[in-house]
């Protein structure tokens, strides 16, 4: 609808479109790191679960947790 209001406006339309664009990439950059930190922060809670039950250990018992023969 801007385009029938302001069809020789097309640098109003241009800049509105890159300062959007940098809005996002802002955005995006701060929830990249957020989720950054909560990644690790979940990394670490596998690699101790990993440690406290080896893959072999979980590989032995059925889902019903009796041994596999």
């Amino acid at each position: 609808m801007s385009k029938k209001l302001l069809p020789n406006n097309g640098n109003i339309h241009f800049h509105n479109k890159v300062f959007k664009r940098k809005l996002l990439k802002n955005q995006l950059l701060k929830e990249s790191a957020m989720m950054a930190d909560d990644s690790m922060a979940v990394l670490g809670e596998f690699e101790i679960f990993e440690e406290e039950f080896p893959h072999e250990e979980l590989g032995k018992k059925d889902h019903g947790g009796k041994e596999n023969e």
